[in-house]
């Protein structure tokens, strides 16, 4: 595929995954109006928030189901049908959300509303990462999959964030207070379901990855791929993965979907200021995202996984005093240098889910491993850090607590397979000597490569 048509097939995803992770943003900077909206007025106010911060999470234990459903509908009947569906479902809840009366019009219903949406749109999202980077890795040279996981990155991880930040800043900047919260809240919501029908249409544009339709010419009547046992065979990869997104994933929703909340809670910044150091404190992270992508293709997968792990566990806490100095500068700040060490994780992950596993069960694999650890770490972010804070009065804690488990996880990568370069169509390699290299010292191509800088090799079962 015609360079051309690849940075196409990115453009395309990237679009698909920005309007996924704008709907999502966006409940966690309105988490302090959510809070006064869908409960009741009387209730105390640590109960509420820590309630809408708790629907936030609960998401997040849908996703490891929407990651075993649609990664069976990705591997079975391909990735852009899984990925198509997934953004119609997301849509659709995240207008749900914006057009769902308050407390105090419907009552108790309000609150079960949001949470049926919130279900649906953890559900979707579930399908949606490991997904869209299956779908770019299979479009992408062996040798540069990082480098376009990188672009995928940079225009739809964090963007997302920033613009959701943006539409907030913009709104609660224009009107009062009083009319935010009775209806500019809901703007974005109803934005994003609308956004989702273009990211619908533009998906369904796309073409399907060879590797794919390879996988299904291959397949006969009576041929059927036994998933399970392909799963319980790749067991160890999918742990190593799994604790490799533990150690990065909390951190990253700490910082876009707690840290504002924070802010505005505890520290007393108002909301518009708070949105617009949301807005900004991604740059980093987009900067960063393509170099990270790269270097990754150069000295391998592990090395950029150990560099962010190592980054979080050194930056961490510091972090998080200056975000809880008072001053808006340094709060941004906090927000910047936490997510720069995130782009590296993630640059490691979004290839290696990929390259980790064989074609059959690939989307699959990466879903559950990846959208368990977000949940359990990821999805609980939020709550925890509250939780944390509001338990033990140590604004520092959640900062240990994250730095903590991204020190666990590094035993995790440096025991990983180095995956960078290896062809997506065969596993065999995993029986080689230079299955795992020095770290950093990838410099080509493990092994004997081809001319499209892949190694030829038989596909291995598992």
């Amino acid at each position: 595929m015609s360079d051309q048509k690849i940075r196409k097939v990115t453009i395309g995803a990237a679009i698909g995954n920005f309007v996924e992770f704008f709907d999502f943003a966006i409940y966690g900077y309105a988490a302090t109006t959510i809070a006064t909206v869908f409960f009741p007025a009387d209730a105390d106010r640590s109960f509420s928030i820590i309630a809408t911060l708790g629907l936030f999470g609960v998401a997040f234990f849908m996703r490891p189901l929407g990651g075993v459903v649609f990664g069976r509908v990705g591997d079975r009947f391909g990735r852009r049908t899984a990925l198509s569906i997934v953004i119609l479902m997301m849509a659709a809840a995240t207008m749900g959300i914006g057009l769902t009366p308050g407390y105090a019009r419907i009552g108790i219903a309000a609150p079960i509303i949001l949470l049926i949406c919130r279900l649906i749109q953890g559900f979707a999202l579930g399908g949606e990462k490991s997904g869209a980077s299956s779908f770019v890795a299979e479009h992408a040279p062996d040798r540069e999959r990082g480098k376009y996981l990188g672009y995928l990155a940079a225009g739809s991880t964090l963007v997302p964030f920033s613009v959701g930040a943006l539409v907030m800043a913009a709104i609660s900047s224009t009107v009062s207070p009083e009319s935010f919260e009775a209806w500019g809240w809901r703007i974005p919501f109803i934005l994003g379901g609308v956004l989702g029908l273009v990211g619908l249409y533009v998906r369904t544009g796309l073409p399907e990855t060879d590797a794919f339709k390879q996988l299904r010419d291959q397949r006969t009547t009576d041929a059927r791929v036994d998933t399970k046992s392909l799963l319980m065979q790749n067991k160890v990869r999918m742990l190593q993965l799994f604790m490799a997104v533990a150690g990065s994933a909390g951190v990253f929703y700490l910082a876009m979907a707690y840290i504002p909340t924070y802010l505005i809670e505890n520290v007393g910044l108002d909301k518009s200021t708070v949105f617009w150091t949301s807005a900004i404190a991604p740059i980093g992270y987009t900067v960063l995202a393509p170099f990270a992508g790269k270097l990754g293709d150069r000295i391998g997968r592990r090395a950029v996984l150990f560099i962010g792990a190592v980054g979080t566990v050194i930056f961490m806490v510091p972090a998080f005093l200056l975000a809880g100095s008072g001053l808006v500068l340094l709060a941004g700040l906090a927000q910047l240098l936490v997510l720069s060490f995130c782009a590296f994780s993630d640059l490691g992950i979004s290839p290696g889910q990929v390259e980790l596993f064989p074609t059959k069960i690939r989307y699959t694999a990466a879903s559950v491993a990846f959208n368990t650890a977000t949940a359990l770490f990821g999805g609980t972010a939020a709550l925890m850090s509250a939780l944390l804070i509001d338990l033990s009065g140590i604004d520092a804690l959640p900062a240990i607590y994250f730095a903590a488990l991204a020190l666990i996880s590094i035993p995790f990568i440096l025991a990983m397979p180095e995956t960078s370069g290896r062809s997506l169509t065969d596993h065999s390699w995993l029986a080689l000597p230079d299955a795992h290299p020095p770290l950093f010292s990838l410099t080509k191509s493990p092994g004997g490569t081809n001319a499209h800088g892949s190694q030829e090799l038989v596909e291995d079962p598992s």
